[in-house]
């Protein structure tokens, strides 16, 4: 498949990094960014939905329009604002906006946030990412660790291998009581299960395990 020429995202993510708008970019699985982003495919950004106006005049400013997103027929509940979608205008690339943590329910089509300390704590703190001469702000290690294995358990239900790299790498910054504290905010009782499984390496068996699991 066709990639995006890295120029195109490097300039992207160069406006977002000046752009004063407060932005968390959500992932960058497999390293896609800037040279491995492939025609058709997302940047996702975590935005402050108060900023909503000055960031889709940003996106505005620098070739992005608004189109339907894929889950627009999806329930958003408590409080959680439906996603927006932006397609670059130049190039098949988009850039997909999220407004808090939030994850499937088990219901299909449903989307709910996740607690309350987790949507805090992204905006309190934040890590670095560096792409070129650009820092990208980014998840702080606790918040990206549970949104990576809330999008494997809850939407993709699969963890492929870059998402199971990237929770690896995670792991190695979290001390167990992190990891811990991190979890149950999600999982409450699946909390230990799910951390055994991730410690021992058995990651292809969350998904069975969290949906058999009866302990609550």
């Amino acid at each position: 498949m066709t990639v995006i020429p890295s120029i195109k995202i490097y300039r992207v993510l160069s406006v977002l990094a000046d752009s004063g708008v407060s932005y968390r970019l959500l992932r960058n699985i497999d390293n896609e960014l800037p040279e491995n982003l492939k025609v058709g495919k997302d940047i996702d950004i975590l935005v402050r939905w108060k900023d909503i106006e000055t960031f889709e005049n940003l996106l505005k400013e620098n070739g992005f329009k608004k189109v339907p997103h894929p889950f627009f027929g999806d329930q958003f509940l408590y409080g959680v604002h439906p996603f927006r979608k932006y397609r670059n205008t130049s190039s098949n690339f988009f850039i997909d906006c999220h407004f808090e943590l939030a994850c499937r329910s088990l219901n299909q089509g449903e989307w709910i946030p996740l607690d309350r300390v987790l949507q805090e704590r992204a905006w309190r703190f934040f890590g670095y990412h560096r792409i070129g001469k650009i820092n990208l702000n980014t998840l702080d290690p606790c918040c990206e660790w549970i949104h990576l294995l809330t999008r494997c358990i809850f939407d993709k239900r699969l963890f492929s291998k870059g998402y199971t790299l990237r929770i690896r790498q995670l792991s190695t910054q979290l001390s167990d009581d992190e990891q811990y504290e991190t979890a149950r905010l999600v999982f409450f009782k699946f909390t230990e299960p799910l951390l055994n499984l991730i410690r021992t390496d058995r990651f292809s068996d969350i998904i069975r395990e969290h949906l058999t699991f009866k302990d609550y």
